[in-house]
């Protein structure tokens, strides 16, 4: 789980929590379990029927643990805002806010595009699938004289100084003679090596091919 940057797992979650309440469903069957203060408050429940496919997660932060500390509501919301375009087709409601978008990096693209074509129509372009176990989804948007601006993740992390992700999109954009405005790209994978401490340049080599393909 991880809103923020680097994530934590449940464990520390449930530590941090004086209710953590986790219902996760696939359409046809439903599990529920409830923890809180370190423990496992109740038994894990299964059930069979036609429930919504998806995970809720309540959460309770421990006075204990915190004490009069509440997150920022402008970081918690720009994290939010951020996090659905990662994962198109994600909805997150936080009180009376709903976050939500159906095409992921290309809506955040032209939130963050620099110089918006009101009077022509504007090149763009977005992809979302999975390869080699690997998923990944790229947008792209406008033209540039100069260069393009790549911004990137991985897992959900922004990843600073991009790597290997960056290297493969830049690669099937020049295949293709086009030189965007802005670009964008995020890979969600199980064992990602990053070039140092800070994990923000990802350093795998084979993820090169995996989306210049």
């Amino acid at each position: 789980i991880h809103v923020f940057k680097g994530g934590l797992g449940l464990a520390i979650l449930n530590a941090a929590s004086s209710h953590l309440h986790v219902e996760s469903a696939n359409g046809t069957q439903r599990w529920r379990q409830t923890f809180g203060q370190g423990e496992v408050k109740t038994s894990a429940t299964h059930e069979t029927g036609e429930f919504p496919q998806g995970t809720k997660i309540e959460i309770t932060l421990d006075p204990i643990v915190f004490g009069g500390y509440f997150p920022d509501p402008f970081m918690l919301r720009r994290s939010l805002f951020e996090l659905v375009h990662l994962y198109p087709g994600l909805t997150i409601e936080l009180e009376q806010e709903r976050f939500y978008s159906n095409n992921g990096l290309l809506d955040l693209a032209y939130i963050l595009q620099k110089q918006p074509a009101f009077n022509q129509p504007c090149k763009s372009f977005r992809l979302h699938q999975t390869r080699k176990d690997v998923e990944f989804q790229v947008a792209a948007l406008g033209d540039s004289d100069s260069r393009t601006a790549f911004v990137s993740w991985v897992n959900g992390c922004f990843t600073k100084r991009h790597g290997s992700h960056v290297a493969g999109f830049s690669k099937a954009l020049r295949q293709i003679g086009w030189r965007p405005e802005i670009a964008l790209v995020h890979v969600v994978m199980h064992d990602p090596r990053f070039a140092g401490p800070c994990a923000d340049r990802l350093q795998n080599p084979e993820m090169v091919s995996t989306i210049a393909e």
